[in-house]
């Protein structure tokens, strides 16, 4: 009697072949909706200057700007504030 109450539980594979057959339309809807991506001519042109504009990270860290050179003598002087006020 409480076999019939409760409904069967269906097997591993028939949920699996469930699942394939919802992803295969779903799949084909999308390839229907959506053309192919292909990148076409995708391509940056080298810069041979990226080592001297200021924004680049390369030149943060050569420090060859007058920029630079301020920006990082105020970042260590603020860094070593604490410790030089404790020497007193």
């Amino acid at each position: 009697m409480i076999i019939h109450i409760i409904p069967s539980v269906p097997s591993q594979e028939y949920l699996l072949k469930a699942i394939a057959s919802h992803y295969q339309i779903w799949k084909q809807e999308k390839e229907a909706r959506e053309p192919q991506w292909n990148p076409e001519n995708i391509k940056f042109k080298h810069d041979p200057e990226w080592r001297t504009r200021f924004w680049s990270i390369q030149a943060a860290h050569d420090c060859k700007d007058w920029r630079w050179k301020f920006v990082r003598v105020v970042y260590l002087s603020a860094a070593a504030a604490p410790y030089l006020i404790s020497l007193l």
